[in-house]
């Protein structure tokens, strides 16, 4: 650590900054569902995740909060990655086409796809910002951690 000592300040910014984290599942969710309402998406029930989306969510917004403590170079760029990566692993897709050949079907299906793309990178985006936002915080809180 460079700066001033680990003091009870430090630890209970960093202790808020990870409470926040793992708050930030409830209003994530929120917005998720109310970003797929607002988009006419159909709901996904859980036994179509590949990964739950809390474990997701919490992954993504502890990566953001630690690369951004750490001030690590190149932490903006490896969250985007991040996000990309994600969005191009398609987790967010319906999972099968339907089954009818109507054009006004695969119409619907192709946006609801465009759509769910979209509600997709609005989450990330928000999510990970809760946790870059948290991480710094907490660096400028505690005036630590930077790696060089």
């Amino acid at each position: 650590m460079s700066g001033r000592s680990f003091d009870v300040t430090c630890f209970l910014a960093f202790a808020i900054g990870i409470g926040v984290i793992f708050v930030a599942y409830g209003p994530m969710g929120y917005l998720s569902r109310w970003l797929g309402a607002k988009s006419r998406i159909d709901a996904r029930n859980t036994l179509e995740e590949g990964v739950p989306v809390w474990i997701t969510g919490t992954f993504e917004r502890l990566l953001a909060f630690f690369l951004v403590l750490l001030h690590v170079e190149g932490a903006y760029t490896l969250i985007a990655l991040w996000l990309g990566a994600k969005l191009s692993a398609s987790w967010h897709r319906l999972p099968t086409e339907p089954d009818t050949q109507g054009d006004d079907e695969k119409r619907e299906y192709n946006r609801q796809i465009r759509a769910g793309t979209l509600c997709a990178l609005i989450a990330g985006i928000s999510s990970v910002s809760i946790g870059a936002l948290a991480g710094l915080v907490v660096r400028t809180v505690c005036q630590c951690c930077v790696l060089g």
